[in-house]
């Protein structure tokens, strides 16, 4: 005989209780195992773009990894870093306000960092107060 008040649960209160914790121990996996997917999948790379000549960093370079939106500008000794960048062959773009645009490509593994030195080059030119065009008459040209 119960006694009065107490709860005694039913085969099927019991069973669907197991269910529950069963459900929510796969979600709690599942959800472990996405996060440990996302970041087996990317990488970083970090490096410095500096000027080739000098070797001067150079401040505020746009770095990008082509085909992405994933980017980062360099700090005041010329390093920049992108997470996230994903694994495999990446093409790795440094532009610089009166410089060649430099590319290299850089082999991005999963989980790990990739540092490279990006030198970037004046642009040429012959006009006033262009730096390469300083350069050419410095070395006697026009």
């Amino acid at each position: 005989m119960q006694q009065p008040g107490l709860f005694r649960p039913t085969a099927f209160a019991r069973a669907a209780s197991r269910v529950a914790i069963l459900v929510l121990g796969v979600f709690a996996l599942l959800a472990s195992t996405e996060t440990a997917a996302f970041a087996q999948v990317t990488g970083k790379v970090i490096g410095t773009v500096t000027d080739r000549d000098t070797g001067q960093p150079l401040v505020g370079a746009q770095v990008v990894v082509e085909g992405t939106n994933l980017g980062n500008v360099t700090n005041e000794d010329g390093y920049y870093f992108i997470n996230n960048t994903p694994v495999g062959v990446q093409e790795i773009t440094a532009q610089y306000l009166g410089y060649q645009t430099q590319t290299q490509e850089q082999r991005v593994l999963a989980g790990q960092t990739d540092d490279r030195r990006l030198r970037a080059v004046f642009r040429g030119g012959a006009g006033r107060g262009d730096r390469g065009g300083d350069r050419a008459r410095a070395a006697g040209g026009a």
